[in-house]
């Protein structure tokens, strides 16, 4: 990734935050706080299962779609 890409993702990125309503920011980060736990409690080895469980869905919908 040359810089000129880091630079446009990142500029992509800050415009994004900045079109996004204050309220939803605020929403996404209480989620992000409230859905912390299992991680703590837990570790990675449940975030993983949930990414592998959420990739083997989307997978099956992909596969009925075609």
């Amino acid at each position: 990734m040359s810089s000129n890409d880091y630079v446009q993702y990142l500029t992509e990125r800050f415009v994004r935050y900045l079109e996004t309503p204050r309220e939803e920011r605020k929403m996404r980060r209480k989620d992000r706080q409230r859905n912390r736990w299992s991680r703590v409690w837990f570790g990675d080895l449940l975030f993983g299962l949930h990414m592998f469980w959420q990739n083997r869905k989307n997978r099956r919908k992909r596969n009925v779609i075609r």
